[in-house]
């Protein structure tokens, strides 16, 4: 993945793959594709409450899914000890994942 392009109304946002990989590094208990999806569809569903800049609604709304995600676990994690025992999953290929990381260090 290079770039993605969510249109809405003649319009489009593009998330980079840095970005991306960024998002899935921030929001860890988020899955990041549908939460794109979903934004898209919510666009597409509001014509009228849309949106001027799209970095803030993106992490807004990534924002709110992480702390409902992170609450949930809680929930869940009551009784079963810390919620380190969760095992995470990497939704990026750890080649692509090593290219971006060595493209910052320069």
């Amino acid at each position: 993945m290079s770039e993605l392009f969510i249109a809405y109304k003649g319009r489009c946002f593009e998330v980079s793959e840095v970005r991306f990989v960024k998002h899935i590094e921030t929001y860890p208990d988020v899955h990041v594709w549908r939460e794109y999806w979903l934004m898209d569809d919510w666009l597409e569903a509001n014509p009228k409450r849309r949106k001027r800049n799209y970095d803030r609604f993106i992490t807004n709304w990534l924002k709110s899914e992480q702390r409902k995600a992170s609450e949930r676990r809680k929930e869940i994690d009551v009784g079963r000890g810390p919620s380190s025992d969760v095992p995470t999953v990497s939704l990026v290929r750890p080649e692509v994942l090593e290219r971006i990381r060595a493209r910052d260090r320069k």
